[in-house]
């Protein structure tokens, strides 16, 4: 056990400041270069093989040459005879983000200004052929002043995840890409997989995957969409839902190319344009000449259902007021028609029962923020083909358009 006073190398250890599944931290003073560091002792790490370790610490020094901000600096990686492995880190006053997201979730300025920092530091590294693998809340200080540090750069791959079963890597699962636990090859993709699940959890203050045990969050991860951002926190705009779902996907292809894509859309989505998304679908859209006619009141609803739809490049046309969007649909020249329950000028009931008296053949898919039975089975019995409740996420939005389309209407 290492004790307060003790002398390991050139530093000597003040106190233990944190531990988690990779090891223990400890405040040290580097009495060589006299400033004050962190070592992080790795005992869950076992590398026994000469060319395992000369393989570790030379990864250690390609991440120590990561000269960025928003990348906590390694100053060396060496070995104790008696506690093994240690990474000598710079040490910085703030707390780890883990800390502050078990306070309350974050304003969506405050966790987009933390999740910038962390995407231009994992920029950084991607450009440098260095993937962190292991992006998740205890892997991200920020210090006094509000600088996002990454920490752990690299660790993951470096040791090959050679961690003890002792139950302190489920903060790792929530965060691990499909490709990975699957046990395929992965690159800087998976990266951006996490910064997603990071994004999600500090807007809500939980995880999009969940489960019981191990091996439901593995299923969960591999086989579930994940529940709209909405559902938890309704300030949240559909746009930057958009950009954690594009994070999300489950196919590293399908995801952002590179970490640059990903801040091009946060830096649209803070400049007020649209940000669209689709999840990808094999083969082509056969639908995409399609005619939605969008009737909703709410601003910010419409134009998520027009970027998320228009992506999949159906052709798009929205009116926010009643009785006007009913004159549109009465011209029969929509495939489709996305209608909210509560309008202005004439309500969404009214609309679905009039243009079925008048034959208008289009499809309706109904909204509303009214979940009881009754509603839905009012809105069905009305004439509407589909009906949805608010929240609902664009995945199930895309997915329930395409189920209508496939359908013979006679």
């Amino acid at each position: 056990m290492i004790k307060t006073g003790q002398k390991i190398s050139h530093y000597k250890i003040e106190k233990e400041i944190g531990r988690g599944g990779m090891g223990i931290v400890y405040k040290a003073y580097d009495e060589k270069l006299q400033r004050p560091v962190a070592l992080k002792f790795l005992p869950n790490i076992s590398i026994c093989e000469p060319i395992e370790r000369e393989r570790f610490i030379h990864e250690a020094r390609c991440a120590s040459r990561l000269d960025h901000p928003n990348i906590c600096i390694i100053y060396e990686a060496d070995e104790d005879k008696q506690f093994g492995l240690f990474i000598a880190m710079a040490f910085y006053e703030g707390a780890a983000l883990n800390k502050k997201i078990k306070q309350k979730p974050f304003p969506a300025n405050e966790a987009i200004e933390i999740i910038k920092q962390v995407a231009e530091g994992l920029n950084k590294a991607h450009e440098n052929k260095i993937v962190h693998r292991d992006i998740k809340p205890s892997n991200i200080f920020i210090t006094l002043d509000g600088t996002a540090k990454i920490l752990d750069f690299g660790l993951a791959k470096m040791a090959d995840v050679k961690l003890t079963r002792s139950g302190t890597t489920l903060g790792t699962l929530l965060f691990t890409a499909p490709e990975m636990l699957c046990g395929e090859e992965t690159d800087h993709r998976a990266d951006i997989w996490s910064v997603g699940i990071l994004l999600y959890h500090m807007l809500t203050g939980i995880y999009p995957f969940t489960g019981e045990y191990e091996q439901a969050i593995i299923y969960s991860i591999l086989n579930e969409p994940p529940d709209s951002i909405k559902k938890f926190n309704n300030d949240i705009d559909y746009g930057l839902e958009n950009i954690i779902f594009k994070c999300l996907q489950k196919n590293p292809k399908d995801r952002y190319c590179n970490i640059s894509e990903f801040l091009d859309d946060i830096s649209k989505f803070e400049k007020g344009k649209p940000i669209k998304f689709t999840e990808t679908i094999a083969g082509e859209n056969k639908d995409q000449n399609k005619q939605i006619l969008i009737i909703e009141d709410d601003p910010a609803i419409s134009r998520g259902l027009q970027a998320s739809l228009e992506d999949e490049h159906y052709q798009i046309t929205a009116e926010s007021n009643g009785e006007k969007g009913y004159q549109l649909a009465r011209t029969g020249n929509y495939d489709l028609i996305i209608l909210d329950l509560m309008l202005p000028d004439k309500n969404g009931e009214d609309i679905c029962r009039d243009l079925r008296k008048e034959n208008i053949n289009s499809f309706i898919l109904m909204l509303t923020s009214k979940a009881e039975e009754i509603d839905r089975v009012l809105g069905l019995e009305l004439g509407a083909d589909d009906y949805m409740t608010k929240p609902f996420s664009i995945r199930e939005l895309q997915a329930r358009v395409r189920a209508l389309f496939r359908r013979e209407k006679k």
